[in-house]
């Protein structure tokens, strides 16, 4: 249902199932391992895998799909307020014109009054343009060029309106992805969503942790993920093995509107950041790395590797 929803997501879900079940099964027969885990878990690690993202269905459509800062509706009213403003800049140069002069003076002031439209015009087909590249681009420097063309516009034509709004700059600004602050509090809801959809099942004894786990599987071990900071053995080791699938199927992916697919060695810098971090345990990553990924790299067609 969600992949239904959000075109990027389709086949996520089941790559992160079968990346799990592997990853279990590879793990079973570690003998630093067997302890850990049992045979029953395969089935608990890729059915907590297929649902680990049910709760998206409870997210705002829009936001799972959002490529760019502003949404497409927050962008056409920031061009009808440029439009509009270019208008009254107009209707304010032409109000001043006069043609009640000699005909000397008339073409003069007719030349004048076309430059400064030409002007107007340039000036915010500018301001528009870099905007559109500050939406796609997380860059300082883009933010510095729309600044200094408000202000350069707003003292060449006497302009006292706002441009840009504040809420707009702030969206501008966003460091990293496409999500301000609400909308991604919106997004990091859907683990405790899914937990709350799943909880009441009658589920049978080897899949009883199953939805703890989706609960659960932004947590890291050092108690820096959500949405409960959960540390080390709080979270399920299940979960920790599927966390550890879900980043690298997000990472690797090419559907992801919002970002490039990375390379197995630039995932494997990230991971290496996120482990020395201790979000991630060390020992799991390098098992993944070696052993799992393998696998699929050399599959062609995961999606027939079902359970």
């Amino acid at each position: 249902m969600v992949e239904i929803r959000d075109r990027q997501l389709q086949g996520h879900s089941l790559r992160v199932a079968n990346y799990t079940k592997t990853f279990i099964q590879f793990l079973l027969d570690q003998p630093s391992y067997n302890s850990i885990l049992n045979k029953a878990d395969i089935e608990l690690g890729f059915y907590s895998g297929l649902l680990h993202d049910i709760g998206k269905i409870s997210v705002s459509g829009w936001i799972l799909k959002k490529n760019l800062k502003f949404s497409p509706h927050q962008l056409l009213n920031f061009k009808l307020r440029i439009e509009k403003l270019k208008n009254k800049i107009i209707s304010k140069k032409f109000s001043e014109f006069s043609s009640d002069t000699s005909k000397e003076t008339y073409v003069k002031d007719l030349k004048a009054l076309n430059d400064s439209i030409k002007q107007i015009n340039v000036h915010l087909n500018n301001l528009l343009l870099l905007v559109n590249e500050s939406i796609e681009i997380s860059s300082p420097n883009n933010i510095k060029k729309v600044l200094k063309q408000i202000d350069v516009f707003k003292n060449l034509f006497n302009v006292s309106d706002d441009l840009l709004k504040k809420w707009e700059l702030s969206l501008l600004t966003i460091d990293s992805g496409s999500l301000c602050e609400e909308e991604m509090s919106e997004i990091q809801k859907h683990s405790e969503s899914g937990y709350n959809i799943l909880k009441d099942m009658s589920w049978p004894s080897h899949l009883k942790a199953l939805p703890e786990i989706v609960y659960s599987h932004h947590e890291r071990i050092n108690g820096s993920g959500y949405p409960r900071k959960l540390k080390g053995d709080q979270i399920h080791f299940v979960c920790q093995v599927l966390s550890i699938c879900d980043i690298y199927d997000a990472l690797s992916s090419r559907d992801r509107v919002y970002k490039k697919a990375f390379t197995v060695e630039e995932i494997q810098l990230i991971f290496l950041e996120m482990v020395k971090k201790r979000e991630l345990d060390g020992n799991l990553v390098s098992i993944f790395i070696k052993n799992v990924v393998p696998i699929f790299q050399s599959s062609k067609d995961i999606y027939s590797k079902v359970a």
